[in-house]
């Protein structure tokens, strides 16, 4: 489960998804092989799959997603989980599941929303605000404003070399 772990992270890092979007995540919902990965998030405060948003991915988590998928076909009882990230147990992660990973790995001094924190600034530096917005789901661009600095400059190639 060290793949797992570390694709938690990577993913998280390269995304910006919150942790309840981590956890929603399943099979049908990567699209790692488009020209720019993304995943397809229904995000917080949505239920349906017309309300999903492409949440673009970097190069470092596409490629740890990969790794993790591989590692996870070789587990016994996976069967038709749908769930991208599952337990030991075989079953689907929880939002407690993560944070408990977060502390574990990091005495508490990180969590998952800092992750989500980290990419969003960056985002916002490199791919302006309006890119910082869609990643990260806000419905209200005076939330991104109000958390992240803006920036001027593409982002297909940055989202490469991440």
């Amino acid at each position: 489960l060290r793949v797992r772990n570390l694709t938690i992270l990577r993913l998280l890092k390269g995304s910006g998804i919150r942790e309840s979007e981590l956890v929603g995540l399943e099979l049908k919902d990567l699209f790692l092989n488009e020209e720019i990965p993304y995943i397809k998030i229904v995000g917080k405060g949505k239920y349906r799959e017309i309300e999903a948003r492409d949440v673009l991915l970097t190069n470092d988590a596409k490629v740890a997603l990969e790794e993790w998928l591989e590692e996870r076909g070789k587990l016994e009882g996976v069967g038709n989980l749908n769930a991208v990230f599952i337990t030991k147990k075989i079953k689907r992660m929880t939002e407690s599941d993560v944070r408990k990973l977060f502390e574990h790995a990091s005495g508490k001094q990180v969590t998952p929303h800092m992750m989500r924190h980290w990419f969003g600034t960056v985002a916002a530096k490199v791919g302006g605000v309006a890119f910082a917005q869609q990643q990260l789901g806000h419905t209200s661009m005076s939330t991104t404003i109000n958390n992240y600095a803006n920036g001027s400059y593409g982002m297909k190639d940055i989202l490469a070399n991440m």
